[in-house]
């Protein structure tokens, strides 16, 4: 695992090694990024596009762009993986970056399934985390939304387990920005008075 995460003077240090203007990015009292990062949700989940990825990915941070985002559910979890050995590349091997420089958002809530193990969400729901005791079929949320059925959960144990997952993936001690992805779909099926019981103590985990 790399560790460390984001800090202000990392992060500006990047910023002024890269000669980016201040005013293309943001500062929080925790770091400072990129206005403009990269997103890893969209593309096929095979080894061509996960190539691309890698590619964009290491351009992307050697050329001022420190924020990269992405889930543990995008593109069957190759996203994630991706990112991790471009990190592990341009960190531990080519000394290029540091990991202070670097600011990683990663997220959780949905069901995911694991394409390089040929999971796909049901088989995964089924296999992993029903099987592992990792979340209860109780805590299963599912909502139709367009004709296609989509799964969430919002089971502490659930993200215990999603955080461990990302953290591997990513080769990371620590991820800066950790989201819970899209939770208002768990209050359309489940109402008001359940959803923010059940938010709330998600959060006190978190």
């Amino acid at each position: 695992m790399i560790p460390g995460h984001a800090t202000p003077e990392g992060t500006n240090r990047y910023r002024l090694k890269h000669h980016c203007d201040p005013a293309y990015f943001r500062d929080t009292p925790w770091f400072s990024a990129s206005a403009l990062g990269l997103g890893t949700h969209l593309g096929e989940m095979n080894e061509e596009d996960s190539l691309k990825y890698q590619e964009s990915l290491a351009f992307a941070l050697s050329h001022g762009i420190n924020f990269i985002d992405t889930s543990l559910n995008y593109r069957g979890m190759r996203s994630e993986r991706d990112i991790g050995k471009v990190l592990s590349r341009l960190i531990s091997c080519d000394k290029t970056l540091e990991r202070s420089e670097l600011v990683i958002s990663t997220k959780a809530g949905f069901l995911p399934g694991d394409i390089e193990a040929n999971l796909y969400p049901n088989v995964y729901y089924e296999k992993v985390l029903l099987a592992n005791q990792i979340i209860r079929e109780e805590d299963r949320i599912t909502l139709e939304k367009d004709g296609r059925k989509m799964h969430q959960s919002l089971s502490p144990n659930f993200f215990r387990f999603t955080l461990e997952q990302s953290r591997k993936h990513l080769n990371l001690d620590t991820i800066d920005i950790y989201y819970v992805h899209n939770p208002e779909m768990s209050c359309y099926v489940k109402g008001k008075e359940w959803f923010h019981r059940h938010i709330a103590i998600l959060f006190e985990f978190l």
